[in-house]
């Protein structure tokens, strides 16, 4: 009997150990630093607790959102563009990006487009071709060549071009890099250099105003800009006016023209 006192006592202090060490395990566990076991939350739910938690930004850089657009790239504004890439034919006609040419470029039969190329050929003085809206500050900016050079042969490009009487213009020559103001058939060079450019050789001519500054220079195509402008100077006789090229030539004067660029200008907007 005394034995069997015993064994009930023994098993019932072990049953109270069991049930004391079951509600102190966590205590214990995180007292030896054991990691816990998970609660029973779904999988899913886990997935997604870890995913929508928020992340601080570090200091000092921009949070990136993969899902804002593009910017559109910004277009140069283009005044008038001109690449002569079209058919054979008497007089320039339309311009590459649809504008008219004027001045004599359609009406005198020395203008005519020739393997893809705007020539000027056979004449004798001087002739225009303007195109674009009456504007102040532009960039203007013609690739072509002279066959051959001579007395009054140039090639040029005019801005703020009033009538054949009133503009300014910058050409070169074979020799010199000249501005030229024309006032009611006054003509005055009011800035140039000596810029040797050889027949047949093609050059690449720019020309442009801002407010009373204007800059000309001119270089050999197929090699890089100068840095600087050649020939700059202030001049307040015109404020505004159309554009173009003007030539002068001789009967056996070939001139041709690649292309043709005109956009507004601002300061910081080019070289």
């Amino acid at each position: 009997m005394r034995k069997r006192t015993i064994l009930i006592f023994t098993l019932s202090v072990l049953v109270l150990l069991g049930l004391v060490a079951g509600l102190f395990t966590g205590s214990i566990e995180k007292a030896l630093g054991r990691p816990q076991k998970t609660a029973n939350m779904p999988k899913t739910q886990q997935t997604q607790s870890k995913t929508n938690t928020p992340v601080a930004n570090t200091p000092g850089t921009t949070p990136v959102n993969n899902n804002q657009p593009t910017p559109p790239n910004q277009q140069t504004n283009v005044l008038a563009a001109d690449t002569f890439q079209r058919q054979n034919q008497t007089l320039w006609g339309t311009a590459s990006d649809g504008r008219q040419w004027g001045g004599d470029a359609n009406t005198k039969a020395v203008f005519s487009i020739s393997g893809m190329k705007g020539q000027i050929t056979g004449g004798q003085g001087t002739s225009d071709a303007i195109i674009g809206a009456s504007t102040s500050n532009v960039d203007i900016t013609i690739s072509g060549n002279i066959n051959q050079f001579g007395t009054d042969v140039n090639l040029g490009i005019v801005l703020r071009w009033k009538d054949t009487n009133n503009w300014y213009k910058a050409f070169f020559d074979g020799n010199q890099l000249v501005i030229l103001r024309n006032v009611n058939q006054q003509k005055t060079t009011i800035a140039h250099i000596d810029v040797k450019t050889g027949a047949g050789v093609m050059q690449t001519l720019r020309f442009r105003s801002i407010g009373a500054m204007l800059s000309a220079k001119v270089w050999p195509g197929g090699t890089p800009e100068p840095q600087k402008w050649l020939l700059m100077t202030n001049d307040n006789t015109f404020s505004t006016g159309q554009f173009g090229i003007r030539v002068s030539e001789q009967p056996t004067t070939v001139i041709t023209i690649m292309s043709f660029n005109a956009t507004a200008a601002s300061i910081g907007n080019g070289i």
